[in-house]
């Protein structure tokens, strides 16, 4: 069985976004928030990194979807391993952000971060 190159990866993402869109709607949610955070994942794989915490893997950036009954892993940054936790965190903002507006009109988020990371990375 072989393993998932960085395009399937990014396919799954998009997958789960879609899905995330569509629960959104189905609950009639016009407010989301957006909880910004990532994870270290342990990987053999290829094209997984060295991590900082020593061991091979990924590091992706994920945005949990937290609404009325719903705590969801709905929008995701896929990143190496050696990405640092404050990378990338306003590219996952504006992608949440339009994929919101285009696919969920009506509905708008409020993003928060409790780690100092992400606060330092917009001033």
């Amino acid at each position: 069985m072989r393993g998932f190159s960085r395009r399937d990866i990014h396919k799954l993402a998009d997958i789960v976004m879609k899905l995330s869109s569509n629960i959104i709607r189905l609950k009639g949610l016009r407010e989301v928030v957006i909880d910004i955070d990532s994870s270290i994942i342990p990987s053999k794989g290829e094209i997984a990194e060295k991590t900082y915490e020593g061991f091979r893997g990924f590091n992706p950036l994920m945005g949990i979807i937290k609404g009325r009954d719903l705590n969801l892993a709905g929008f995701s940054l896929f990143r190496p391993g050696n990405a640092s936790p404050s990378a990338n965190n306003l590219s996952l903002l504006r992608k949440i952000s339009k994929y919101l507006e285009e696919h969920n009109p009506g509905c708008y988020s409020t993003i928060y971060k409790t780690e100092n990371s992400f606060r330092q990375s917009f001033y």
